[in-house]
């Protein structure tokens, strides 16, 4: 409560009420209006397979095969949390004049804990990737927010963002079940390897979006 006591929200257009499915196409044909919305959002579908995969199956068998174990894990996962941390730091403070653009570039970083799995690196540059990975997420996650909150209608954003939602978790589960097959079948250093390819690729596919590229601060 405390957080939001300043908040003063604006008046909100109330609209007669529609079914239920009139509300969801509503939704889809704003989501599907903007380009760098919905390009992003099939990024993501992809790619959090990949950080999933990794930062709770992969990366887990990994500490405990060669790092020393649970404590080794959860060194990387607080060096994780400290990265949110001061991503969020960095993202109210530092203008972005292309926000899309600057968020995507962030994503590449949580590429780095797969790769530093791979060998596997010593453990305090696999907690400094993760701390990378985390930084950058943040930074996404706030310009990502602005982005909605100034490019789409207010009426339709409560829609858009569970379309966002969705769309960015949807194939999670397929990923985690992926990474612990991979690991049985292939190894860790495939599944890790395949994990990067898929945060690295659709982040760099994305980035041929022109809308992704150009987007701007909304006066």
């Amino acid at each position: 409560m405390l957080l939001i006591y300043g908040v003063r929200p604006r008046p909100q257009v109330r609209h007669a009420a529609a079914s239920l499915l009139a509300e969801l196409r509503a939704g889809w044909r704003e989501f599907t209006s903007h380009r760098w919305l919905w390009a992003t959002v099939l990024q993501f579908t992809v790619m959090t397979t990949g950080w999933y995969g990794t930062f709770a199956v992969i990366g887990p068998v990994v500490a405990q095969r060669s790092l020393g174990g649970a404590s080794a894990w959860g060194t990387v996962a607080g060096a994780f949390g400290f990265g949110l941390v001061a991503g969020a730091v960095v993202a109210l403070r530092v203008h972005f004049p292309r926000p899309m653009f600057a968020a995507i570039l962030t994503c590449f970083g949580g590429a780095l804990l797969p790769l530093l799995l791979f060998a596997p690196a010593p453990l305090p540059w696999i907690a400094a990737g993760a701390f990378v990975a985390g930084a950058g997420f943040e930074v996404f996650n706030v310009l990502w927010n602005t982005a909605l909150h100034t490019r789409v209608a207010p009426e339709a954003l409560s829609r858009v963002s569970a379309y966002d939602a969705v769309g960015s978790i949807a194939l999670v589960p397929l990923g985690e079940v992926l990474a612990g097959w991979g690991v049985g079948a292939f190894g860790a250093p495939v599944a890790l390897l395949c994990a990067a390819a898929a945060i690295v690729v659709p982040t760099a596919g994305v980035l041929l979006v022109p809308e992704v590229r150009h987007l701007r601060n909304a006066k």
